[in-house]
């Protein structure tokens, strides 16, 4: 049913994502085909914005939508939404696997010294940290924020590299550094302001935030990661072992 019954006791929300999500997988919604502005659905199902944006944000959440600031609404596509894989592989390897080209905009590459960071790193307070912040994208929309650690002592060149290519690869192929794990922790967050322009989305919508501490064989540090992910583009999967 194409229509919302304010008498049925299921949420008016509800009623609407429903409708927005059958669309979808009919193919009534085409995959990159832009939905109707927040107005238009409030007029065309005679429900108020609040319950427009939080059936909106539902669909968003599972990876059938997704927002671009500015633009719109637009129909997901069946590859739009990237799993974290479950082992240690460069974010630009995990894009080119499901076919798209991945690009990177260096933000800042400076030396800096940060106590909590070289705790991190298992580092002397006093030595110097390299900072390498950097916006990745996928065919040329932004999917995160990424910013790199590195003791400078095992990656004494690194800020005379190009930058915009995989570090994974720079780490390995110049420094002769294989990372053999890593620990790293997830959490959802909002996006604040800056984030948010720099990702296309709107302030305040949902992002993951990963901390990640690589190691070598040796279980030295060798890089902490601070990343934002976008929320509507991005998911953690994990595969959980019985009993």
């Amino acid at each position: 049913m194409d229509v919302i019954v304010k008498t049925e006791p299921i949420p008016l929300y509800y009623q609407l994502k429903e409708i927005l999500r059958k669309a979808i997988e009919s193919g009534k919604l085409k995959a990159a085909e832009r939905l109707p502005s927040e107005q238009e659905l409030c007029n065309k199902y005679q429900v108020s914005r609040i319950t427009v944006r939080k059936a909106l944000d539902f669909l968003v959440n599972k990876g059938f939508i997704f927002r671009e600031h500015g633009k719109g609404t637009f129909v997901s596509t069946a590859t739009s939404r990237f799993n974290q894989p479950p082992k240690v592989i460069s974010f630009s390897e995990e894009l080119k696997h499901r076919g798209f080209l991945p690009s990177t905009k260096v933000l800042a590459a400076k030396l800096i010294k940060n106590e909590k960071i070289a705790q991190k790193l298992s580092l002397d307070l006093s030595k110097e940290i390299i900072l390498i912040k950097r916006l990745r994208l996928a065919d040329g929309e932004p999917l995160a924020l990424e910013t790199s650690y590195l003791p400078h002592k095992f990656y004494p060149e690194i800020l005379a590299e190009d930058l915009t290519k995989s570090l994974a690869k720079i780490t390995e192929g110049k420094y002769r550094l294989r990372l053999s794990r890593a620990k790293q922790t997830v959490k959802a967050c909002l996006a604040n302001e800056q984030e948010a322009k720099l990702l296309n989305i709107s302030y305040r919508d949902p992002v993951l935030v990963i901390s990640r501490i690589s190691y070598l064989s040796n279980n030295q540090p060798v890089e902490y990661l601070e990343g934002i992910y976008r929320g509507d583009r991005y998911e953690l999967t994990t595969e959980l072992q019985g009993r």
